[in-house]
């Protein structure tokens, strides 16, 4: 994570609601990019498991915030409002960023100023973390604009 004296590029944002059994998993992806000038703003939107707990070890390397339960749009909202980097990147605490995907999404932004939203592929997994099948939207959606995408996204 950055030193919180700089400010990063990426603020990544990870809503949750009773996600102490994946949420570990989804910071460590973080916390492994290849790329490093990112934050990560945990919202926990009232979870009454061991959310919380499970963060602890974690409270160095993200910032908290605990939020009675709203949902997880104001939970992404929230963390929005909280953002110190020029782009966000949301991860579902139940979700977890392959190594690259971060250096390759501020590429495509580096690339193309004029862009305002990148969305990647995505990798759908057992409870083992074992692939089932990695989802390239790219290859079955003949427009890429927004109102098409926006219809197809299920």
């Amino acid at each position: 994570m950055m030193s919180t004296t700089t400010t990063p590029r990426v603020s990544v944002i990870i809503p949750v609601y009773n996600g102490d059994r994946y949420i570990s998993q989804a910071i460590e992806s973080v916390l492994v990019q290849t790329y490093r000038s990112y934050e990560i703003i945990v919202i926990d939107d009232g979870s009454t498991d061991n959310t919380r707990l499970v963060l602890e070890p974690y409270i160095e390397d993200i910032r908290y915030v605990y939020q009675e339960n709203q949902g997880v749009s104001a939970a992404r909202n929230h963390g929005i409002d909280l953002a110190r980097g020029e782009l966000i990147a949301f991860l579902d605490a139940d979700d977890f960023f392959l190594p690259d995907k971060l250096t390759g999404q501020v590429g495509v932004f580096d690339a193309q100023p004029n862009l305002g939203i990148v969305h990647s592929g995505w990798r759908r997994v057992d409870r083992d973390g074992e692939t089932i099948k990695d989802e390239t939207p790219w290859d079955y959606v003949p427009k890429l604009n927004l109102e098409g995408w926006l219809r197809w996204k299920p």
